[in-house]
């Protein structure tokens, strides 16, 4: 079992029933979350993007 991290904390937080502190482990783990998924639309942006996702047809595009 890990004895830091911010699973950790968030686990600690719960055992202890410290509410503010989930709450703010919670809120930056979101935050990572979504920090993380805009940087993996970027880099596909620029690394690929002749990908149909990319392209200004591609909802008109069926299989």
């Amino acid at each position: 079992m890990a004895n830091e991290g911010l699973g950790y904390v968030i686990l600690q937080a719960n055992g202890n029933l410290d509410t503010p502190m989930l709450f703010a482990g919670l809120l930056i783990m979101s935050l990572l979350g979504v920090v993380l998924f805009v940087l993996v639309e970027l880099l596909e942006y620029f690394v690929l993007p002749w990908h149909a996702s990319r392209r200004t047809d591609a909802a008109t595009t069926s299989l």
